[in-house]
């Protein structure tokens, strides 16, 4: 579980919130991390998070990420595409067969 410090920028619904970061520490770690980059420029982030503790907006906080949520990212993020070519290559297949 990494841990990252950072300062609610906004109050959402159902007892959420938008959280800017900086990318750095929980980032380094992350097997993902190169594709957080391809989002967006420069060094923050907005991250939607539980506010559990009731933060207003210019609270700081710390956000505990779970370590099993990256890995579950990286595996929709990579995986995706690549059973999407492997559907996409069976049916190309079997139209070229059928004609």
């Amino acid at each position: 579980m990494s841990e990252e410090q950072g300062i609610v920028v906004r109050l959402r619904d159902e007892g959420m919130a938008d959280v800017m970061t900086e990318k750095k520490g929980g980032c380094e770690s992350c097997g993902a991390s190169h594709s957080c980059h391809s989002f967006g420029t420069g060094n923050r982030m907005i991250t939607r998070a539980r506010n559990r503790i009731g933060a207003h907006a210019g609270d700081q906080v710390s956000l505990n990420l779970r370590s099993g949520l990256f890995v579950r990212s990286a595996a929709v993020v990579y995986l995706l595409p690549i059973v999407g070519f492997i559907i996409g290559a069976a049916v190309g297949s079997s139209l070229n067969q059928a004609v």
